[in-house]
C-alpha cells in the first residue's frame, strides 16, 4: 500500500477513535471519575461497545502509524497529524451536531 494512503488511513481512524469515545462518554453524565468510583468507572468502560470501537481504532490507527515510520522519516509524516485536528472537527460537527459553540 502506498505510504501517503497509509497514513491517511491511520490519521482518519485516529479521529474515529476520538468520536467513538466522545460518543460512549455521553452515557456517563452522572459518571463521577474520582478513584473512589473506580470499579464503578471500570464497569462502565467494560460495557460500552463505543468505548471499545474507539479503542480498536486506536489501535489500528498506531499499527497502521508504525507501518509508516518503518518507511519514512517521522519529519515527513509527522505533518499530516495536524490532518486529524481537521477531521475529527468537521466530522464532530457532522456526526455529533456539535458546532463551533464554545470558541
Amino acid at each position: 500500500m502506498n505510504v501517503y494512503i497509509t497514513i491517511i488511513i491511520s490519521v482518519l481512524l485516529n479521529a474515529s477513535a476520538q468520536l467513538f469515545l466522545k460518543a460512549g462518554m455521553r452515557s456517563a453524565k452522572n459518571l463521577d471519575f474520582g478513584i473512589n468510583n473506580l470499579l464503578e468507572v471500570i464497569k462502565f468502560l467494560s460495557t460500552n461497545g463505543y468505548i471499545y470501537l474507539g479503542f480498536f481504532c486506536y489501535f489500528v490507527s498506531v499499527w497502521l502509524w508504525l507501518a509508516v515510520l518503518k518507511k519514512i522519516d517521522v519529519m515527513v509524516a509527522y505533518p499530516f497529524i495536524s490532518m486529524g485536528i481537521l477531521f475529527t472537527t468537521f466530522f464532530a460537527m457532522v456526526n455529533l451536531q456539535r458546532a463551533f459553540e464554545h470558541l
